[in-house]
């Protein structure tokens, strides 16, 4: 644990003066792809939004992921994943009941790996974490030199022999409907 503590205020205190800030959210999920014997492969997605509008830096080029035992925090997995694309969306027909709708886009940077993981008791944390986000979020103060993690668990053994082998929730829709912090 006091591994994945020091790796964390790592990443924040280092991250902090070279990443500059645009992200604006994020998620991560993963996919059971195949399984022999106790092996599981996973497909990792990361998805990064970036607001088109900002001034900023890009989407990075790559992400660094990591994978921690779930209970001990002990790293077991680090790897450095490369953009793979970026999808631009647009909200295009706003709800007519806004009045002066704002104009909305958002790039999403799509990170992308398989990674093959032996069944564990503990079960594993998929991480991911920068710095820093957009500056003016109303519920973050200094919201712009604040970090942000995105992580999704694989469950262990302990708790259902065939926990491992199943898919994370996953976001599904369309961009209809957007919270914007001024």
């Amino acid at each position: 644990m006091k591994r994945f503590l020091f790796f964390i205020s790592f990443i924040l205190f280092t991250g902090i003066a070279s990443f500059a800030n645009h992200i604006t959210g994020g998620e991560m999920y993963y996919t059971l792809t195949s399984q022999t014997g106790n092996n599981y492969t996973y497909h990792v997605v990361l998805k990064l939004y970036r607001d088109c509008f900002t001034n900023g830096a890009q989407l990075d080029n790559s992400a660094p992921i990591s994978i921690f035992d779930r209970i001990t925090g002990v790293s077991v997995f680090n790897t450095s994943v490369p953009r793979d694309r970026i999808v631009t969306l647009n909200l295009g027909s706003p709800n007519p009941c806004i009045t002066n709708p704002p104009a909305v886009c958002y790039e999403v940077g799509y990170y992308e790996f398989d990674v093959t993981l032996a069944g564990s008791v503990n079960g594993y944390v998929v991480s991911y974490q920068r710095c820093c986000r957009i500056a003016g979020i109303n519920n973050l103060s200094n919201s712009s030199s604040v970090g942000a993690t995105y992580t999704a668990e694989i469950p262990g053994t302990s708790s259902l022999l065939t926990a491992p082998a199943n898919n994370s929730a996953k976001f599904i829709g369309r961009l209809c409907c957007i919270s914007i912090y001024l």
